[in-house]
């Protein structure tokens, strides 16, 4: 293609797939960019954590092959502003589903391709088959860009990649257990402590399948994570490892021991009922609050009326309730 469209291309797809509030991140030596962004140079010292004020949104990664892209999410990864979760515009020819997976392992899934050669627009959807472990490679086309035109498939360029569920899959979950501090909970291949309780519970309710793991203590374990070996880590770790997308408790005495979880959203407030209780019960007292408020108005209608119900109510309610606190000081009394 031409490369006056191929820049023509990249302007309006990135300009539809992004806000003005975001940032957007560019390694290429094309020239002409129709809106605001920060050049990059893999090839030189990357900009510190403190360049940026947040993480960048948005990356186009134009020119290079697989080998130069996956070394260029190997250099960019232990930045603070990089996002595995931003958007990636990758402009390019043959792209292999060998780079795919390799990215895919740090959770950089949210892809689109542009053929430089063609003008076609690609994307995968690795959790095809709601599994970390088997990355789907698949590209499906989604718009095409030629000198005239752009048209798009899809109501986005970067369609929505993860599941609505992730039954029938399995996590591989691993405890880092330093003695004193904490205790081996999958020792033996038996869970044991309340944390690995409320993992299992968690994923049991998700339908998830675990495959456990107890890991000695040693400075790499969170690596294991980071380099995609295991799903999901939790225990002791030492706080001076300061690590990404993690909160962490206070150190325990005066050995910097700290317990690593992984970082979760804020809900409102008004949520907090229907996370602390399940829904049925609150469903339940909210009707049973109804009803003992329908049958207390009607109560009091009926005994305002000369009505059989007020009859009723002198014959049967009065005499019910003077034996019930009878009995009720008769009890006490015992």
């Amino acid at each position: 293609m031409n490369p006056l469209t191929i820049l023509q291309c990249i302007n309006i797809i990135t300009q539809i797939s992004t806000n003005p509030k975001d940032l957007i991140g560019v390694l290429s030596e094309r020239d002409g960019l129709d809106f605001p962004s920060i050049r990059l140079n893999h090839r030189i010292k990357l900009p510190d954590e403190s360049t940026f004020p947040r993480a960048i949104n948005f990356f186009i990664l134009d020119g290079f092959n697989d080998t130069q892209i996956e070394n260029i999410v190997d250099i960019m990864r232990p930045f603070s502003w990089f996002d595995p979760r931003a958007k990636f515009l990758i402009v390019g020819t043959n792209f292999s589903s060998a780079m795919m997976k390799y990215i895919a392992k740090y959770y950089v899934i949210n892809l689109t391709f542009l053929d430089s050669s063609c003008g076609n627009i690609t994307t995968t959807c690795p959790y095809k088959t709601r599994s970390l472990q088997k990355i789907d490679t698949e590209a499906s086309l989604i718009g095409y860009c030629d000198e005239s035109l752009i048209s798009m498939r899809e109501d986005d360029f970067f369609p929505t990649k993860i599941p609505t569920n992730w039954k029938k899959t399995y996590l591989r979950l691993a405890h880092r257990n330093i003695p004193v501090f904490s205790r081996c909970v999958l020792c033996k291949n038996r869970y044991k402590g309340i944390e690995s309780e409320i993992f299992i519970t968690i994923f049991q309710y998700l339908d998830i399948r675990l495959k456990a793991e107890e890991f000695d203590v040693g400075p790499d374990t969170y690596f294991e994570v980071y380099n995609y070996e295991i799903d999901m880590i939790f225990g002791v770790f030492y706080q001076f490892w300061v690590f990404k997308s993690t909160e962490v408790t206070f150190p325990y005495l005066q050995e910097y021991v700290s317990w690593f979880i992984p970082m979760a959203p804020e809900i409102p407030r008004w949520k907090y009922i229907f996370h602390i209780f399940h829904k049925n019960v609150v469903i339940a007292f909210i009707l049973t609050v109804l009803a003992i408020s329908f049958l207390w108005s009607f109560k009091d209608y009926t005994t305002q009326r000369k009505t059989p119900m007020k009859l009723f109510f002198e014959m049967v309610w009065y005499p019910f309730k003077l034996f019930w606190d009878n009995l009720v000081d008769f009890i006490r009394r015992v």
